[in-house]
């Protein structure tokens, strides 16, 4: 594959191809401050916004041209992709929900959107709180938006004592303690921090039960606290991140396109 500009680049990450498409990322890469290069990622991540029906897998099979946008843009550091993945993450639950067939992030909302959203954070750390806090948005984007609160932290982007403080409040509130999966996931984003502070709150949320023990108990709980500090990257290279994906392989693929 010969890869010689911005539009046989963006064809060739449109839709899932095997093998992975690896010269026309990184064409990206290499051309990142070009004109139209970081314009036309930005550009996907704000029609998925307005109109997400368009490209949820059951009208548009194989699209993926989203996701290589967020990690491009997350490897570029591009801020302006911020407000963006936040309208995104505040799309309907239907358009998020893990094993839905109308879901357009897949796993990358689970396992990676906290290392996007830490990637091309913008300073304004208020739209991440107002996901956290609104009970009726999708629970794993609110996890997402959590976990990129404590990655900002990491990174020395958020005080230890402004977060310290935040997950304090979170804790104390009755709408996020009826939720027990999103409070159990929140305890566990929480054993990172070894924050003795928060222990009395923590043992008096498992007595009283608010946390889902498929998620976490006690016992755990206390044994994380003698473990060290684990460190989570910020995206740094979009190949590397993508290319050992399941669908990329030839025999998941070949499968894909039979069905």
């Amino acid at each position: 594959m010969s890869i010689h500009s911005l539009k046989s680049a963006i064809d060739n990450i449109t839709y899932c191809h095997y093998p992975y498409p690896k010269e026309a990322v990184q064409y990206l890469v290499d051309h990142k401050d070009d004109p139209g290069v970081r314009e036309t990622l930005l550009k996907t991540l704000q029609d998925l916004a307005q109109d997400p029906q368009q490209y949820i897998p059951k009208n548009n099979p194989g699209y993926m041209q989203h996701l290589y946008a967020m990690f491009l843009l997350a490897q570029f550091k591009e801020q302006a992709a911020y407000p963006l993945l936040i309208n995104l993450l505040k799309l309907p639950a239907q358009y998020h929900e893990p094993g839905e067939p109308e879901e357009i992030m897949a796993d990358v909302l689970c396992y990676e959107m906290d290392r996007i959203l830490a990637s091309v954070f913008d300073g304004n750390i208020e739209p991440l709180k107002e996901m956290i806090g609104k009970v009726y948005y999708n629970t794993w984007a609110r996890l997402a938006a959590l976990a990129t609160l404590t990655l900002l932290y990491r990174n020395n982007a958020y005080s230890r004592s402004a977060l310290t403080d935040y997950f304090k409040s979170l804790l104390l509130s009755p709408d996020i303690q009826l939720n027990r999966v999103f409070f159990g996931l929140a305890v566990c984003d929480l054993t990172d921090l070894h924050c003795d502070t928060l222990h009395p709150i923590i043992k008096t949320c498992f007595e009283k039960n608010l946390i889902a023990p498929e998620y976490m108990d006690y016992e755990i709980y206390i044994a994380s606290q003698a473990e060290p500090n684990s460190q989570t990257p910020l995206i740094e290279n979009t190949i590397d991140e993508m290319k050992n994906w399941s669908c990329f392989k030839e025999l998941i693929f070949s499968e894909a396109i039979i069905r």
